[in-house]
C-alpha cells in the first residue's frame, strides 16, 4: 500500500553473504501498480519500479525452526510511467530506503517459509520531462511505501 492510496504487487530476488552476526548483499526488486488510487485526471496510468538495493540484516533464532530477520535497505529506484493507449510516457530515478521484518519457519533443511512487514520510502524523482501527445502529467510516484511480503527462502551454496 503506498502513501497515496495505490495498491502494488511484485517480485523480489536478494543475495546475502554471512559477515558474523550481521548478513550483507543486495536485492532486486520488480513492483507494479496493481490499483486502488484515484487518478480521475489519468484514468490509464501505468506505473512500475525497478529497484536495485544494498541489504544489510540481522537474524535472531526465536526456536527450533523460527527466526527473526530485520534489516535495512538502500539504492535506486527506475520508475517507469505511461498512460495506455497513447504515447504519454515519463521514466525517471530516485533513492529509496527503507526497513522490514520477516519471521521464517523451517519447512525443512534448507528450505522456509518466510511473511513480515516493510516500509520504503523514496527520494525526489530525477529525470526527463513527460514526452507525448498530450499535457497530461501522471503523477508521481508516491513516496511512502508499506507491505506485507510472504516467500521462500532457500541457501544458495
Amino acid at each position: 500500500l503506498a502513501s497515496d492510496g495505490s495498491l502494488w504487487a511484485g517480485g523480489t530476488l536478494d543475495a546475502c553473504f554471512d559477515l558474523g552476526p550481521v548478513c550483507a548483499g543486495g536485492l532486486l526488486r520488480y513492483q507494479r501498480d496493481a490499483g486502488g488510487a484515484d487518478f480521475s485526471a489519468v484514468p490509464d496510468l501505468e506505473r512500475q519500479g525497478v529497484d536495485a538495493l544494498l541489504l544489510l540484516e540481522v537474524s535472531w533464532r526465536l526456536g527450533k525452526s523460527v527466526s527473526l530477520r530485520s534489516g535495512a535497505v538502500g539504492g535506486l529506484s527506475w520508475l517507469p510511467q505511461r498512460v495506455e493507449q497513447t504515447t504519454v510516457e515519463q521514466s525517471g530515478v530516485a533513492l529509496r530506503v527503507g526497513g522490514f521484518a520477516l519471521l521464517s519457519h523451517a519447512l525443512g533443511k534448507d528450505v522456509s517459509l518466510e511473511g513480515g512487514a516493510f516500509v520504503d520510502v523514496l527520494g525526489a524523482q530525477t529525470g526527463p520531462a513527460p514526452t507525448g501527445e498530450t499535457a497530461v502529467l501522471a503523477p508521481d510516484e508516491p513516496p511512502v511505501f508499506v507491505g506485507l511480503t510472504v516467500g521462500l527462502r532457500y541457501p544458495l551454496p
